[in-house]
């Protein structure tokens, strides 16, 4: 009869020990699945945040090609996407998540500038440079009376830099 009762309490023992540790495993599967949740949710702002850094970037380099892109314009932008530029990209696995080819390119565009976005202005407004300069020869050539800017003046005057101060001299006769 002891036995019986030992034994009887050895399983009640190990139905409780079982329905306790499946208990703590569903909690445990639980946890794991909204730390993963939060973790994707977090993830997908951040992409769309990365999104929204490219669209405004490409707008700067690709749409605006009429107009020179400022330093204090770029640096708009790189204090609106700071969080975006201080996070290390290479921690986060992208391969993990179930996102769109759009937003692997953006990902990989924005990786392609982000460490770097000065020298990308800096080459495009160079181009733009060489543009505007040949558009407005005609207009800087003849100021006044067959007086002609040098081309210091003239890049002065095209780079449409925030703080420019643009020195021509006049003559008087």
């Amino acid at each position: 009869m002891q036995y019986i009762i030992i034994g009887a309490v050895a399983i009640a023992i190990a139905i409780y020990s079982s329905i306790v540790n499946k208990a703590k495993k569903h909690e445990k599967l639980k946890r794991i699945q909204e730390e993963r949740n939060e973790r994707q949710d977090y993830i997908y702002k951040f992409i769309q945040k990365i999104e929204e850094a490219v669209s405004d970037f490409k707008s700067f380099i690709e749409i605006n090609n009429k107009q020179y892109f400022s330093y204090s314009l770029l640096e708009r932008w790189k204090n609106e996407y700071d969080s975006v530029l201080t996070t290390k990209l290479k921690s986060i696995k992208f391969q993990d998540l179930e996102i769109t080819s759009q937003q692997k390119d953006a990902i990989r565009y924005f990786q392609s500038f982000a460490n770097d976005p000065d020298s990308i202005r800096i080459k495009r407004n160079n181009n733009f440079l060489e543009k505007e300069l040949l558009k407005s020869n005609y207009l800087l050539s003849d100021v006044d009376d067959g007086k002609s800017l040098d081309s210091n003046q003239r890049e002065a005057i095209i780079r449409d830099e925030d703080n420019s101060l643009v020195i021509a001299g006049g003559w008087v006769w």
